[in-house]
């Protein structure tokens, strides 16, 4: 009998002190979704219009003029060290000896020239790699600014897509088939980036 009443008494406060749980008349409102903002980026366009990739690719052209005018020289002298060759007797130990030291400069020259095409391509890769990094950087500042949950790269296909790609590696790397217009952010990005050209 007494289990009977404690188990009762268990039961009421149990049921007592649930009650305002269950019996409040207002429950709390759900909380709002929040907005999903998305953006789309075309990357060619942003890398090729982007005020600091000309400037890029001006010190780059100055090199490899650089680089061109100094072997078109060399040539020259090339030229100049053969004519006089073609002068000496080809049996004489004077042209057996030229003729060793044009072969060295002549392929001294090709060395150079491949080794500072080599420096010229590392250092562009190098600069294209930080540009895409101030990109990022920027498009996280723009897209905090204006409340976006995330900006995608996009790469809108060329005009003779089919003659030109690699199929195998556009089904990798393009990840957006398709989007809205609407949600292009690509010239509101430019504007943001270019903002800081110097005047």
């Amino acid at each position: 009998m007494k289990r009977a009443i404690a188990f009762s008494l268990a039961a009421v406060i149990g049921v007592t002190a649930a009650q305002p749980v269950f019996s409040q008349d207002d429950p709390a409102p759900a909380a709002a979704p929040a907005v999903t903002k998305i953006g789309f980026l075309d990357i060619r366009t942003t890398f090729k219009d982007y005020w600091k990739r000309e400037n890029i690719e001006k010190g780059l052209r100055a090199r490899t003029d650089a680089l061109e005018e100094s072997v078109g020289k060399q040539k020259n002298q090339l030229e100049e060290l053969g004519e006089e060759l073609q002068t000496l007797n080809e049996g004489s130990p004077e042209y057996q000896q030229r003729r060793r030291d044009l072969e060295m400069i002549r392929f001294q020259i090709k060395f150079d020239q491949e080794d500072e095409m080599r420096r010229i391509q590392t250092d562009a890769r190098r600069k294209e790699a930080l540009l895409y990094k101030d990109i990022v950087r920027e498009c996280q500042a723009f897209g905090e600014e204006n409340g976006y949950t995330a900006i995608f790269l996009s790469s809108p296909l060329s005009p003779n897509f089919e003659k030109e790609a690699d199929l195998d590696l556009v089904v990798a790397t393009r990840a957006v088939l398709w989007h809205d217009d609407r949600a292009d952010v690509t010239p509101a990005v430019l504007e943001f980036l270019n903002a800081g050209r110097p005047k």
